[in-house]
């Protein structure tokens, strides 16, 4: 399914794209889900702790330049390596919402624990790690870099930074991009 280095089509609609390991032997289910979570966002490696039980499904849209999408999935592990980078070239930051579950990321030096309504900024040209140790539900968005360079002076200098979603901006951040994913399902 993935393709290293073949940059993800932007600018253009694109119908909702469903990836569910449901109909996987589960033998197979955690190599078709690192392929569906590569295809979707950038190349990455992922472990999990439960081989004989994984699951996981991602639903995305994208619209315009920004990709929505819905990840619901059993714990694991996600790296974004050196390796991994140096054979992409893609140039994205992610944000990520977290819904269900709790979460921590790693990057540049800072670690992002997540719980539900709390979001973090990362950016794939640099290494991160991703945990999440239960059953774990986030709403991630793919933004191109130069898009977020426009409005985010230096936006390296706030990845791994965990927002709290309980109140004042983050608050209302956390409660508007469930409804841009909502809108963007829509479009």
């Amino acid at each position: 399914m993935a393709t290293e280095g073949a940059p993800k089509p932007e600018g253009q609609a694109v119908n909702d794209v469903l990836l569910s390991t449901d109909t996987v032997c589960e033998r197979e289910r955690l190599a078709y889900w690192r392929d569906a979570v590569c295809d979707t966002f950038v190349e990455l490696e992922c472990e999990t702790t439960w081989p004989a039980h994984f699951f996981g499904s991602l639903t995305s849209k994208l619209a315009g330049t920004i990709q929505y999408s819905a990840v619901r999935s059993a714990p694991q592990h996600v790296a974004r390596t050196r390796h991994k980078i140096s054979r992409s070239g893609h140039d994205y930051f992610l944000l990520s919402l977290q819904t269900k579950g709790h979460g921590v990321l790693e990057q540049d030096g800072r670690r992002a624990v997540l719980q539900p309504g709390d979001f973090a900024l990362y950016d794939t040209t640099r290494p991160y790690d991703l945990w999440f140790d239960a059953q774990f539900s986030q709403l991630v968005l793919r933004l191109p870099r130069s898009m977020l360079a426009e409005r985010l002076f230096d936006a390296d200098r706030f990845t791994a930074l965990r927002i709290a979603g309980s109140a004042g901006a983050g608050r209302l951040a956390s409660l508007f991009f469930p409804a841009a994913l909502s809108r963007a399902a829509t479009c």
